[in-house]
């Protein structure tokens, strides 16, 4: 404070002052003052004509606990020095913030007592903002909001962008045309925004809240500027609207000092605009990338999948064509063996049914010669029985009869020798001819059983389109009860043969045999 000035005694004082004699003693007293700091909170702020006029509180501190008021003038000239040093440093003069200003006391004719402002202690600007930005990051960090817009999970490749930047900005076309020049599918939708001044913290938190339901990403951007001009990107306000977006959230404010408070609570935080989007287009194109070099993976490891795959197709073929032959060689070996018995089986029906055949003959033809001989017997003995009856009748004759009547006992007994020599003939005759026609039935008989025999060669069997199925070490199928599920059985056809999987059973009615063989029209049970 300045050296307190003097008052005046009450003595030197007139009885009765007018109201400028008082102002003129206020002044004077005031001017005796001399310079000062006076520390108070902004609660507003007008500019007129160029000058900036401040009202000063201090809560509290007045009679019975009222708030203190103090005016407080800059002049334009003035201003003009104490803008550009608080523009280099970053800072504002706005309602709520706690100023030291130095300057002297003025009281004015409307009997107001006003501070006339000729400098202000940035020192204790730049503390009181750090002090804020650090107690605001604290208290987020105690809450576990600093780092929620971080730990939102983004896609591999954000197209549809939610675009935060005033219009008509250099941060706007520099973000813009990164994103139009890479090429990319980017569908970008913008709100336009206030990027700095008292409202503008409010107007882009309240845009991401729009934003938030409808966009991969959202991006804040714009140019540089003084700490002043980004002192929104430090308002609790944004940064709450940051921690609590659902999706991503990136800054691309262009400064080169201190990061401001959403640089901190942001899932990314860039230098520039121009940054932002090139960190957009890198993330594309670096995926682009890696699905190229996942697809050459994918090539080159189906390539040689395919390699791998051929060269062991190549070995089974070979192993199945070498297995292929063994077997086929196996079973042609099975086939003429099998050929080879069913042809000595037949040579040996066949050769047995001549033997048959031959004895049948033989003892046809012994039977035929017995009965010929007993015919021949019979003959001789009914000639000799017609011999004798004629001689004794002769006999007879000669003796009874005269000449004449011995002339016709002799034609009588000459007709009966002859009418029994033409009997025997006959006889002859009819036994010859049974014995031819029995020969003929039996050549019949063997000719039927070399048919029987031809009918029954398997050989012809096959020919016919029947076929014989054996089991794989070469035993015949009789019955579908001789084989099981999964078992392998070899067709034989007339020209080749074919191996088969039993993949099941059906039922089948078995048909009845015959009581016996068929009997030949003509043939009796004796012959």
């Amino acid at each position: 404070m300045a050296d307190q000035a003097r008052l005046p005694d009450l003595d030197e004082r007139p009885a009765v002052l007018s109201v400028s004699d008082v102002h003129r003693r206020v002044r004077g007293a005031l001017e005796r003052f001399g310079a000062l700091w006076v520390e108070g909170e902004v609660s507003d702020v007008a500019v007129r004509n160029g000058h900036r006029y401040l009202t000063l509180i201090e809560r509290g501190g007045g009679f019975r606990g009222a708030d203190c008021q103090l005016r407080a003038v800059c002049w334009s000239s003035t201003w003009a020095r104490i803008a550009a040093k608080l523009a280099r440093l970053g800072l504002e003069i706005n309602p709520g913030t706690v100023v030291q200003l130095r300057g002297k006391l003025a009281a004015w004719d409307r009997s107001e007592t006003v501070l006339v402002a000729e400098q202000v202690n940035t020192d204790a600007l730049v503390g009181r903002a750090a002090l804020a930005k650090r107690r605001l990051l604290e208290s987020l960090a105690q809450e576990g909001l600093l780092r929620r817009n971080a730990e939102v999970p983004l896609g591999p490749v954000p197209l549809r962008l939610g675009l935060l930047a005033a219009p008509g900005t250099e941060g706007l076309a520099d973000f813009r045309g990164v994103l139009e020049r890479s090429g990319f599918g980017f569908e970008v939708l913008h709100v336009g925004v206030a990027v700095q001044g008292a409202a503008a913290a409010r107007e882009i938190a309240a845009a991401i809240g729009r934003l938030e339901g409808s966009v991969e990403l959202i991006a804040i951007v714009r140019g540089g500027g003084s700490r002043g001009d980004l002192a929104a990107f430090d308002d609790e306000v944004l940064a709450r609207a940051i921690c609590a977006c659902p999706v991503p959230v990136w800054c691309g404010v262009g400064h080169t000092g201190d990061r401001s408070v959403a640089d901190e609570v942001a899932h990314r935080s860039h230098p520039t605009p121009t940054a932002c989007a090139e960190a957009l287009r890198q993330m594309v194109l670096d995926y682009g990338d890696g699905v190229e070099r996942r697809l050459r993976t994918i090539h080159h490891r189906a390539e040689a999948a395919v390699r791998d795959a051929t060269r062991a197709l190549v070995l089974a073929g070979r192993a199945l064509q070498d297995g292929s032959d063994k077997m086929l060689e196996r079973r042609s070996g099975q086939l003429a063996e099998m050929a080879r018995r069913i042809e000595l089986g037949a040579c040996r029906c066949e050769s047995d049914a001549s033997a048959r055949v031959s004895d049948r003959a033989v003892l046809l033809r012994a039977h035929a010669l017995h009965k010929l001989d007993a015919l021949g017997r019979d003959l001789a003995e009914r000639s000799r029985n017609v011999g004798g009856a004629a001689g004794r009748r002769l006999a007879a004759a000669e003796g009874g009869l005269s000449r004449p009547r011995s002339r016709l006992t002799y034609d009588v007994g000459m007709a009966e020798v002859t009418r029994q020599r033409l009997g025997v003939g006959q006889s002859a005759e009819r036994v010859s001819s049974r014995v031819v026609a029995r020969l003929e039935r039996e050549g019949s008989a063997v000719a039927a059983t070399r048919k029987l025999l031809n009918a029954y060669d398997p050989l012809r069997q096959l020919e016919r389109g029947w076929t014989l199925t054996t089991t794989v070490e070469g035993r015949v199928v009789r019955s579908a009860e001789q084989m099981e599920a999964g078992r392998t059985m070899v067709t034989r056809f007339a020209d080749g043969e074919l191996m088969s999987v039993v993949s099941g059973k059906s039922p089948g009615e078995r048909t009845g045999a015959g009581s016996g063989p068929a009997r030949r029209d003509g043939e009796t049970e004796s012959d």
